[in-house]
């Protein structure tokens, strides 16, 4: 058990490491047209205030308590936007890593560890995922994924005992 910790840990720290190696260029950028709107009306209506005083119809309340946090506590041009975006992608792709490893050995792949370690790590650095690190208003985007995979996580921690799979038979069945 301790040496699949061991693992795992190792697995997190090269991923965080390759993530803040790869996007350290970004580390000032991300501030675009919504969040400088998101900003001046933080500065105008505070977090409580948002949504009455600004019009906005947006309905992405844990983006802005976020949002609203981090700029109050560092400002628009801190390295902790940099470092929180960066750890939050890590655990999307150690997530990814996770729960492909565990879906390829229930369907009894070759080298399940090793293809799940590649997937995670393409998605990583993948272009199409980089938005979510440098464009500052994306948090909502890693935050549903996270949810998501702890979802399919814990069903395939389910799929063990078979629990989960019959209190929806009986969900069904009411």
């Amino acid at each position: 058990m301790q040496q699949k910790t061991k693992f795992h840990t190792l697995v997190f720290c090269f991923y965080l490491l390759v993530c803040f190696s790869l996007y350290f260029i970004t580390r000032n950028a991300g501030f675009v047209d919504d969040y400088i709107g998101f900003e001046a009306n933080y500065d105008r209506c505070g977090l409580l205030h948002y949504y009455s005083c600004s019009g906005s119809t947006n309905l992405r309340f844990f983006q802005h308590v976020f949002t609203f946090a981090l700029y109050r506590l560092f400002g628009s041009e801190h390295i902790a936007w940099y470092v929180v975006y960066c750890i939050l992608h890590t655990v999307a792709a150690y997530l990814s890593f996770v729960v492909l490893r565990k879906l390829l050995k229930i369907f009894e792949q070759q080298n399940p560890t090793e293809i799940a370690f590649f997937a995670a790590l393409l998605f990583l650095i993948s272009p199409y995922q980089t938005e979510v690190v440098v464009w500052r208003v994306c948090i909502q985007y890693m935050v549903v994924y996270i949810c998501m995979l702890l979802s399919v996580l814990l069903i395939l921690q389910e799929h063990k005992n078979y629990f989960f799979t019959s209190l929806l038979l009986e969900l069904f069945y009411l």
